[in-house]
């Protein structure tokens, strides 16, 4: 992409970024890497994705035109860098006009741009022969390991490797200037015959002395902006104000805390069989999962990515290893508020009569309150359309995290509710597209646990005879989150719901906090497992990843790992 509206003039002493990466390689390591950067140099410094180029344009020359404007292009190589293929099976890589390959080769073609291979998911750097001629000079370039595990410590180190990078540019390019300009005037000079040049003027224009130290002074600068935001970032998803609360400052003491648990290794060897919490290192808050033509789809919360996303729509092939696609949802309805104070949250999705339907929750631009409505797609991919008005909507946040129940006989039931209120029941029309009759409590809130007081995200599978529903309570973010995955069971899918007395089944643990809002399937085998969102107890940005577990059932009700979310590597779940 080109150069964004907004962004420095090219003189401007402000460190750029270009981040290139493969979408099915590291889509999820480049959007939070994107959040990091941005977080630490301002959303005008950090340039991903070049996606809108006009019909006829030239793609190099809109590349380069993009690289002109950066310092460092950021070379995100994860393990399936080397061989995602194109439809005929052949490596990407090997293709002159793939767009990662051409990015690269520009880079390396330009002396003004400093190419830094940048290492995840444990991934070790390719080798010569591994890589087109034109791409060989990136092994030789110094790698950047880039660990899930230390991500915040792995960050301030790239920063200050990019701050020198660009120091030493600057001290290089003031050097180059100099030397110009002193050739400049003694041509000049020499032309005009002046006897005595030395006398007239000095060759090369006295600089005073910080006029040399400026360089070194941006690595300094640069340090202590990201240091001085990162104690004072809100938490949540990004730039924006996260969902469920204008406020998501993380607790204080995570930043205390991070240095420690980022750089403690993880003393595990992954076998194929085998997968690590979290499954996806992105904000990827209340995640639906569901199947479709062989692949599997989850879809969240609104989340930043290279922009804020209203639904972003995630697909695997594992259950394990996820991507991002795009927004599920890009245009809201007329009703709602698309300012920057619009909020889309909490979808659950559903395949019902040849379509896809996608419920969410959206804030109603005429009332600033919150309201469930409908969308249909063709495809789980979407982009889903919405129909019509709010299926239902009232003050606050009272009417939000929808849960679709189709039953054998093919009655649907909608099930929601949050804001210290009851978690409310009512039928759906056949086409899932109105609610019928009245809505009655399902669940009600309770003393009964310290999470009970708020109840939402609701979750119903029948199993053994009665109905579970699965509950988060009480508060997902803000500055000290609390949050858990609790349960109740029912004879009837109306109700009433009674709790297990041994909630929460999932809490925070030493690795992962405030986890919660999950939705439950069955794999191949018929093991049942939850994917729902948590907090790493030292990452100070509040991010929610997405996680998986397996559930166990015993005396009749779901158990969870020991009530935390697994630290440890756990069996994948079983593919058709």
């Amino acid at each position: 992409m080109g150069q964004p509206e907004g962004a420095p003039p090219r003189s401007s002493p402000q460190l750029r970024a270009f981040i290139n990466y493969r979408r099915e390689d590291t889509s999820g390591h480049a959007g939070r890497l994107y959040d990091s950067l941005t977080a630490a140099m301002g959303e005008e410094n950090v340039f991903m994705d070049i996606d809108a180029i006009a019909a006829g344009e030239d793609f190099p020359t809109v590349i380069n035109r993009a690289l002109q404007s950066c310092d460092v292009l950021l070379a995100l190589i994860g393990t399936r860098w080397l061989t995602v293929a194109d439809t005929k099976g052949r490596p990407r890589l090997e293709d002159p006009g793939d767009f990662v390959r051409v990015e690269i080769e520009a880079g390396l073609e330009r002396d003004d741009v400093v190419v830094i291979p940048v290492l995840v998911q444990e991934t070790g750097m390719p080798g010569a022969n591994d890589l087109p001629k034109s791409m060989a000079a990136l092994t030789r370039r110094n790698a950047f390991q880039l660990s899930d595990n230390r991500w915040r410590s792995d960050i301030d180190r790239l920063i200050l490797a990019m701050g020198k990078v660009a120091a030493e540019k600057q001290e290089r390019e003031a050097t180059e200037r100099a030397e110009r300009e002193a050739t400049e005037r003694a041509q000049e000079e020499a032309s005009v015959g002046t006897a005595e040049p030395s006398l007239a003027r000095p060759p090369a224009r006295a600089r005073p002395w910080y006029w040399f130290a400026a360089p070194a002074a941006l690595v300094v600068v640069l340090a202590i902006l990201y240091a001085v935001n990162r104690g004072g970032q809100s938490g949540g998803q990004g730039p924006g104000p996260p969902p469920h609360t204008p406020d998501a400052s993380h607790p204080g003491t995570a930043q205390q805390r991070f240095k420690a648990e980022f750089t403690k290794p993880i003393n595990a060897s992954l076998t194929e069989s085998q997968y690590l919490n979290p499954i996806f290192a992105h904000n990827a808050p209340d995640p639906t999962i569901i199947p479709a033509n062989g692949l599997y789809y989850v879809y969240t919360t609104q989340s930043y990515y290279n922009s804020r996303l209203h639904l972003p729509v995630l697909v695997s092939q594992d259950l394990v290893g996820w991507h991002f696609i795009h927004d599920a949802l890009p245009n809201l309805p007329a009703w709602a508020d698309k300012t920057t104070r619009g909020d889309t949250w909490a979808p659950d999705a559903l395949r019902l009569n040849g379509l896809y339907y996608l419920y969410y929750s959206a804030r109603l631009a005429s009332t600033e309150s919150m309201g469930i409505a409908v969308a249909t797609s063709k495809t789980p991919q979407g982009p889903f359309r919405t129909l019509g008005q709010p299926l239902v909507s009232g003050p606050g946040y009272r009417d939000i995290d929808p849960f679709v129940l189709k039953q054998p006989d093919g009655r649907l039931l909608m099930y929601w509710g949050s804001q210290n209120q009851p978690i409310s029941v009512q039928p759906l029309s056949k086409d899932g597209r109105s609610l019928v009759g009245h809505p009655q409590i399902a669940l009600k809130t309770s003393t009964a646990t310290p999470y009970d007081d708020l109840v939402e995200g609701a979750d119903v599978v029948r199993h053994g005879g009665f109905y579970y529903l699965f509950y988060s309570g009480d508060r997902s973010i803000g500055q000290n989150p609390h949050y858990a995955v609790l349960v109740a069971r029912s004879r009837s899918p109306l109700g009433p719901f009674v709790r297990d007395p041994n909630n929460p089944i999932i809490e925070k643990n030493q690795r992962f906090i405030a986890p919660g809002h999950g939705t439950v399937f069955t794999d191949a085998a018929g093991n049942y497992f939850i994917v729902y969102h948590a907090m790493v107890r030292s990452d100070p940005t509040g991010a929610r990843f997405l996680m998986l577990d397996r559930i166990q059932w015993q005396s009749g009700w779901p158990v969870v790992n020991g009530r935390g979310p697994s630290e440890t590597p756990q069996l994948r779940p079983q593919l058709p």
